[in-house]
């Protein structure tokens, strides 16, 4: 999986994102495109919530390999 790290992305049409990275740039496409932005996800404190096989975080989609 590509990763860019930037401090301009622009997305220029659904499936395409500009990055420019100091005076580099590059254009990434791809069906589909993640935007990690580094914070840590939460389930909210809902009961029954937490116990759930439905409930995925940012972090558990990343690490599958599997669809949801």
């Amino acid at each position: 999986m590509p990763r860019a790290e930037s401090q301009e992305p622009e997305f220029t049409d659904p499936h395409t994102v500009g990055v420019t990275a100091g005076g580099d740039s590059l254009t990434v496409t791809a069906e589909t495109i993640l935007i990690d932005t580094g914070a840590e996800p939460i389930i909210p404190d809902i009961p029954g919530l937490r116990a759930s096989k439905r409930t995925l975080t940012s972090t558990d989609l990343i690490q599958t390999s599997q669809p949801p």
